[in-house]
């Protein structure tokens, strides 16, 4: 904290003080009040609704009702503000795995993973339910200065969370897989790691889960959370490859081109749960 400015010091406060009035309350109260606070912030940031509405409009080319859209918008923006507090209770949280044989068996059978995840809902019980499961699971988190405490709550469930921003990132990583770990990264966002297809537009995405898989050679997979109507979660696992990815750029891109592929049926099937308020498409 002493090395913050005014201003992130009373971010931080802010959050913890936050946090502690929503424990206050039941949780059907904090995913009320937390909605109608997602709903404020959505309607008093100009920027972020723009880009929202625009990344669904790319997304959803067939929907041509600008109000559907425009609630789409708001209600993923609602899920992923309630899904990032409900990181703070997690311990308190149910949820269910739901995979089939073949990726439970790879899951039970003990050796590295490198996954691929994405920003759905409650995006971080991925690594948390898995390391409840597994016991062996690293991340990847850029945590703003003022937000430092939050690496506390990775710890907390856990999870080995590597800072993005730390110089040998990747390497800190390939080092987690090679010490049979199970390694969760983000990657929905724009990256230029290599050029993938996202519904039908050219972008660039992150290639990290192929590069772990070809470099540990373990197998890959996708998981996402989504939240239920009865308020639990559903962690979903899928395999993308039982084999290592090829040590190629041609290998990396035709691995995240078919999780993108992935994501697109994952958005379609749960539009109201999906956000990203970046410029996905560059």
């Amino acid at each position: 904290m002493n090395n913050l400015t005014l201003s992130q010091k009373i971010a931080a406060k802010t959050i913890v003080m936050i946090i502690f009035l929503f424990k206050l309350g039941n949780r059907q109260t904090r995913k009320k009040s937390a909605f109608g606070i997602a709903r404020i912030i959505f309607a008093l940031s100009p920027k972020t609704r723009k880009r929202s509405i625009n990344n669904l409009r790319i997304a959803m080319p067939s929907q041509r009702s600008d109000d559907r859209i425009k609630y789409l918008a708001v209600t993923a923006y609602q899920h992923i503000v309630f899904g990032v507090l409900e990181n703070f209770w997690f311990e308190d949280l149910e949820y269910t795995f739901e995979m089939d044989k073949g990726t439970k068996a790879i899951i039970a059978s003990g050796v590295p993973l490198s996954i691929a995840t994405m920003h759905l809902s409650c995006y971080e019980a991925v690594p948390f339910a898995l390391q409840k499961l597994t016991g062996r699971v690293t991340t990847l988190s850029k945590v703003p200065k003022f937000a430092a405490g939050l690496f506390s709550l990775y710890a907390k469930n856990g999870v080995c969370c590597v800072d993005k921003s730390q110089a040998g990132a990747f390497f800190s990583l390939l080092s987690k897989v090679g010490s049979n770990g199970l390694v969760c990264l983000h990657s929905d966002h724009f990256g230029s790691d290599t050029d993938v297809e996202f519904f039908q537009q050219k972008t660039g995405a992150p290639a990290g889960p192929a590069m772990l898989s070809a470099c540990a050679k373990t197998p890959l997979l996708v998981a996402y959370a989504v939240l239920e109507k009865n308020n639990t979660y559903t962690i979903h696992i899928e395999t993308v490859s039982e084999f290592p990815i090829g040590q190629s750029p041609k290998a990396f891109q035709f691995a995240m081109q078919t999780i993108y592929r992935q994501f697109e049926t994952i958005i379609l099937t749960y539009p109201e749960q999906w956000c990203w308020f970046y410029k996905r498409w560059r």
